[in-house]
Parts: C-alpha cells; sequence; structure tokens
C-alpha cells in the first residue's frame, strides 16, 4: 500500500525529477513543478496539476518521469490522488506542460524507458510501447529466452531502458534484455536473468 503524505506537505514531497537543457521537472504527490531557473537564489516555478489547466494531466500523484530528446517529450507517470475527476494513466507533453495528452487509462505506470522515438511504460499489466508519441501502444508477446526455453512469469514491471538495439526490462520475477531486430518492434532475441542460489552454499544446508 502506498502511504500519501498530509495534504500541507504534498508539494514538497517529491516522487520524481527530470533535468534537461536547465528545465527542471518535479513530480510530487500534488502535481508536477517546472523551473527554468532552478540554480538561482529565488527560482521561479510553474505547477501543472489535474485541475488547473484546460488539457491536465490524469492525476496529481506523480511517480516517475522521462524525458526523450528525440522527440522533447515529457512523459510522467500520473496516479489518481484525491480529485473526483482524476484517474490513473500517463500524461505527456510536447510543449513544455502547457498541454498534456493522457494514454493507458485506470493502469498504473511505474518508470519509463526510450528507444529512439520510442517511449515505453512499465506497469502493472506489462511493458507498453509507443512509436507515435502515444496514440497506439503495444505489448510484447511472450518473453521466452531463446537459449534455455525459460518463460519470463511476470506481469508487473517496475523499469524499461536500452542502448543501441539492445532492450533491458526489469519485472517482479526477473530482468529481460531484448536484442531487437532492427525494424521490427519486440521482435528479436531474448535473454533472461534470474537470481538463484548459488550452488556452494547448499552445503550449507545441514538435514
Amino acid at each position: 500500500m502506498i502511504r500519501r503524505p498530509p495534504r500541507s506537505t504534498l508539494d514538497h514531497s517529491s516522487a520524481a525529477s527530470d533535468v534537461y537543457k536547465r528545465q527542471v521537472y518535479v513530480g510530487t504527490a500534488n502535481g508536477i513543478n517546472k523551473s527554468s531557473n532552478a540554480n538561482d537564489q529565488y527560482p521561479e516555478w510553474v505547477k501543472f496539476n489535474a485541475t488547473n489547466q484546460n488539457q491536465p494531466i490524469s492525476g496529481n500523484f506523480i511517480t516517475a518521469l522521462g524525458y526523450n530528446q528525440l522527440t522533447q517529450t515529457v512523459w510522467a507517470s500520473t496516479w489518481k490522488a484525491d480529485g473526483e475527476t482524476e484517474f490513473y494513466g500517463v500524461s505527456s507533453s510536447e510543449d513544455g506542460g502547457i498541454t498534456w495528452n493522457t494514454f493507458l487509462h485506470d493502469e498504473r505506470p511505474h518508470n519509463f524507458g526510450f528507444i529512439n522515438d520510442d517511449v515505453m511504460v512499465a506497469t502493472d499489466n506489462g511493458i507498453f510501447r509507443s512509436s507515435d508519441l502515444g496514440h497506439s501502444w503495444l505489448l510484447p508477446g511472450a518473453i521466452i529466452d531463446a537459449e534455455t526455453g525459460l518463460k519470463l512469469n511476470a506481469t508487473s514491471f517496475y523499469s524499461a531502458g536500452s542502448f543501441h538495439n539492445n532492450i533491458w526490462i526489469g519485472s517482479t520475477n526477473g530482468l529481460a534484455r531484448l536484442q531487437e531486430t532492427p525494424g521490427r518492434i519486440w521482435q528479436g532475441t531474448w535473454k533472461i536473468y534470474l537470481a538463484s542460489q548459488p550452488v556452494e552454499s547448499l552445503s550449507l544446508i545441514h538435514i
């Protein structure tokens, strides 16, 4: 169970942050704060929440932030807080927070990853990926280790990242790497990494 701080401290409870070209975004339990001069003695901040804009974020409880430099898009994990109109989902902005688009209604995102223009969202129901700024989403099929045949038995994911054509995703039941075939989303060779008890430690078990 996630416990939220008292309302009086919501703006001071930072849950996530991201920085790009002096633009600082800070996710709190009461929305997103943005500053262009955060290092100044008296920085100026702009607040984005679920009620103060015509196209707002979906929810005020921010659990993760990400920024795709190629598309210049801010992505936020925007969970429902206390407002009646709020909902769980993903919110993104292509104009620095002036307007927001919301996606994946009622999904509970945990983190973001990027591969080229694509965004990946780690949620309780899998890794969602979009190549068109969130207008359509694609989940991977069964994640099966190409060498061992082992299947990744997990639906909840908490991390995602990439390096060249290698995609890494972290789940509640292990880590997986995809060497993706260029031009083919979620297609390629999977490798699964699991933690296990070292064989030598078995000698310490007395029957």
